[in-house]
């Protein structure tokens, strides 16, 4: 592996790739673990990205109109709003602190947090604690051997295990509203969501490097690798015994339905997947995971 002896502006280590943006052609990183588990800054034109001793600058990536997405060797990508919210750009709390708003809207609020999470919130971060608010456009992460457990507006429910990674795009939601919606990236780590009422009454987006996912109305289990961006998807049932299902669709456009909690889909590139039955093993792991978002499932009450 080559060595680009090129310093950045504060003058550091040299760094381990410098890759060159064209305009929108995607753009592959080398190494997929820093790819999906360094931290994104903005150095003038440039795009820093840093993890573990690596660090990889994208020339002139913030230059053009329309950002590239960062792909994997493998397929796995991240797009550019991903990108800018990562590196903390485009945020709501910019535009308020520059006197032209009052901040994005508040969607959420944490309910459960063991170990440490931080969020990214108008390109600082800070630690979260129980009870306080998220807000759209949050990047939410929980450090090693933490958990935290989510609550949106429409009672939606994200359970987050260690060292996961999101993204909270977007929530609109009215009770007396049929077009909600929802827009949610997972980057990285282990997550289980009970969907709520938006998945009754309106959209609800959630995207991974790998896979899509469109869901209405059930519990999904989701695990990303942080050294490849590969996922495996399955689903648990529902609180109260019923099991769902909802629709996984790779870039490619190939598609598959998640709707047993027997089987596990593993997606290793973002153009194949395969369909496996899940191990003993993988089954208690699973309960593991599931418990926390029962727990609060219990504690705020049945969906209306």
């Amino acid at each position: 592996m080559s060595r680009y002896q090129v310093i950045d502006p504060a003058g550091a280590a040299p760094f381990d790739y410098v890759l060159e943006a064209h305009g929108t052609e995607a753009i592959v990183v080398p190494d997929a673990h820093l790819l999906f588990s360094g931290s994104f800054k903005r150095v003038g034109p440039d795009l820093l990205i840093e993890g573990e001793g690596r660090r990889a600058l994208l020339s002139d990536y913030f230059a053009h109109e329309h950002a590239a997405i960062l792909r994997s060797p493998d397929g796995a990508e991240l797009p550019p709003g991903v990108i800018r919210s990562l590196s903390g750009l485009g945020s709501e709390w910019h535009v308020a602190q520059a006197g032209g708003g009052s901040g994005p809207p508040e969607i959420g609020t944490v309910r459960t947090i063991s170990g440490t999470a931080i969020v990214q919130r108008g390109g600082a971060s800070q630690p979260l604690a129980n009870g306080e608010p998220v807000f759209r456009g949050d990047v939410i992460e929980t450090g090693a051997g933490s958990s935290l457990g989510i609550v949106l507006r429409d009672n939606t429910i994200f359970s987050l295990s260690a060292s996961a990674r999101m993204v909270m795009n977007e929530l609109v939601y009215d009770p007396a509203r049929t077009d909600n919606s929802m827009s949610v990236n997972l980057v990285q780590g282990a997550f289980v969501f009970i969907t709520g009422q938006i998945a009754k009454t309106g959209t609800v987006a959630v995207t991974t490097p790998v896979a899509t996912m469109g869901i209405r109305g059930t519990t999904p289990i989701v695990k990303l690798s942080t050294i490849d961006g590969s996922g495996e998807f399955s689903i648990a049932a529902d609180p109260g015994g019923p099991v769902g299902a909802y629709i996984l669709t790779l870039p490619t456009g190939l598609q598959t339905t998640v709707a047993s909690t027997d089987i596990v889909v593993r997606v290793s590139s973002a153009a194949s997947f395969n369909v496996v039955t899940k191990s003993a093993l993988e089954v208690q792991t699973d309960q593991q995971i599931i418990a926390p978002a029962y727990q609060i499932f219990s504690l705020i009450g049945q969906r209306g």
